[in-house]
């Protein structure tokens, strides 16, 4: 009998086999507005390739926000704010303009 497959990580079961890897450190992203949602924020960042994966790993508790589990999607982030997911880190910062 074949081996049983390998165990994958919640944060490994959203990525496409051929994506690579987010790297460490933290991405600074740029907003025009006084405040973005999380799930809109995911898309604007690139963080994942779809609004539909955005809600789902909001609701499943695969995204934080400052360090904390957030399942809201329309969680309102702010200037400061840093979203993690997928092994990745982006910091909302307001737009110089």
């Amino acid at each position: 009998a074949p081996p049983p497959p390998a165990a994958v990580s919640r944060e490994h079961r959203y990525l496409p086999s051929t994506a690579p890897r987010r790297q460490a450190g933290v991405v600074d992203v740029p907003i025009h507005t006084e405040f973005i949602k999380l799930q809109d924020f995911l898309k604007f960042a690139n963080a994942v390739p779809s609004g539909g994966m955005a809600k789902t790993m909001v609701q499943a508790g695969d995204v934080s926000v400052n360090g904390e589990v957030c399942t809201m999607r329309g969680k309102k982030l702010h200037p400061g704010d840093v979203v993690t997911c997928l092994g990745g880190a982006w910091r909302v910062t307001a737009d110089g303009t």
